[in-house]
């Protein structure tokens, strides 16, 4: 159940979600870590106050919990400690002071980005100017423009669905900004297998 989707996922009761989260997940392996991640930006993406910072943190036992950071006098607004649920994990509104960071510190994840190592063939495209934001991405050796579908975030964090036409080839990619010039990204891909003995 590690690798449901998040499709999968909206598609389950609340009692099926806490028994896969809370009894089949193995959270030292970041088992369903994309699939809280996703709720949490899905959440940043519904709340009327500007949600700064997004982490996932983890409670006795252990559970998944979405943090989102708004501005310390949004924050009063906000629901208590664990009180609020969101689609499957329970929620913990942070004031952004908690960080020691101004709002504008790494600036936003819109840009051009491509792999520091040089390794990788594809350059991804940020705008977060819009709502949703806007992303494309091409191979850097052949122009080949991705698919890109099931935009999430905002302009310091962004979850997608990639696609290369060319060999079918998909992935989930959840990129956090985390310095003015730096991303880390999260993948999970998705690809096809072919049983290797035909029953």
């Amino acid at each position: 159940m590690s690798c449901i989707s998040y499709e999968q996922w909206l598609l389950l009761g609340e009692a099926e979600r806490d028994a896969i989260h809370l009894n089949q997940w193995d959270f030292n392996a970041r088992d369903g870590y994309t699939i809280a991640i996703t709720a949490a930006s899905r959440l940043a993406a519904s709340c009327q106050a500007k949600v700064h910072h997004i982490e996932i943190g983890t409670y006795h036992g252990p559970e998944y919990l979405l943090h989102l950071y708004v501005r310390d006098e949004d924050c009063v607004r906000m629901p208590s400690m664990l009180e609020q649920r969101f689609e499957g994990f329970r929620v913990v509104w942070f004031p952004l002071s908690r960080l020691m960071v101004r709002p504008t510190e790494h600036g936003t994840i819109s840009g051009n980005w491509r792999h520091e190592g040089d390794d990788t063939d594809v350059e991804f495209r940020f705008d977060a100017s819009t709502s949703p934001p806007r992303v494309s991405a091409r191979c850097i050796s052949d122009g080949e423009e991705l698919v890109i579908s099931q935009i999430v975030g905002n302009d310091k964090f962004l979850i997608f669905c990639s696609t290369m036409p060319s060999n079918g080839y998909g992935a989930r990619h959840c990129f956090h900004l985390t310095g003015r010039n730096l991303c880390s990204q999260e993948i999970t891909m998705q690809d096809t297998w072919v049983r290797s003995s035909p029953q």
